[in-house]
């Protein structure tokens, strides 16, 4: 949420209020952050 506030240029406490509103409403869905280890590789030649 930090990064969030940060590039919305918004107060934290603003982003934490207007996202628990949207969660609420059922117009935004909230995961578990994924694990970078968890991702597959991408070969240095595709990059």
């Amino acid at each position: 949420m930090a990064e969030l506030s940060a590039y919305l240029n918004l107060p934290y406490s603003v982003v934490t209020v207007l996202l628990t509103e949207l969660l609420t409403a059922e117009l935004v869905q909230a995961r578990a952050p994924i694990v970078r280890q968890a991702l597959p590789t991408v070969p240095s030649s595709k990059r």
